[in-house]
């Protein structure tokens, strides 16, 4: 499974992601808080304003016409960005994750970020892994919280 840029026509199928596959557990990890489903389509929906103007980039791996797996990133300015990942609970341990860490950093820095961070809480292992697998320094910024830059 390969990691792509998203199709506009698929806005529906990232929501159906995280509103049926990152529940509980899964979507506080991703962000922070118990997001309901209201907020999760409202921050996709203030996503997808980006995509337009070109400041942030949503990556999808799809099986079976499901998007199982998601990297947005965000240029904050000409210099930063920042990513958050996900990958549904029945695909995880597959490297996808990593996957799509990758192919977001390698679209960050084609626009020209030279530093990338990530927020996750301190629980999140699965994320500072792969962070740091890829040369990522992680420190502690709160009790329970925790983030991810490049050197």
């Amino acid at each position: 499974m390969i990691p792509r840029k998203i199709y506009r026509s698929e806005k529906q199928a990232l929501i159906d992601h995280f509103v049926n596959d990152m529940v509980g557990e899964p979507r506080r990890l991703r962000f922070g808080y118990r997001a309901t489903d209201e907020a999760v389509i409202k921050y996709i929906e203030n996503t997808w304003i980006g995509l337009m103007n070109r400041t942030n980039q949503w990556f999808v791996v799809k099986d079976k016409g499901r998007v199982v797996a998601t990297c947005h990133v965000v240029l904050m300015d000409d210099k930063n960005a920042e990513m958050g990942c996900t990958v549904s609970p029945d695909y995880q341990g597959k490297k996808i994750g990593q996957a799509l860490f990758d192919r977001g950093v390698n679209w960050a820095r084609s626009k020209g970020a030279t530093a990338i961070c990530m927020q996750c809480l301190s629980e999140n292992k699965a994320i500072q892994h792969i962070a740091q697998k890829s040369g990522m320094t992680t420190f502690t910024v709160s009790p329970g919280e925790k983030e991810a830059v490049t050197q």
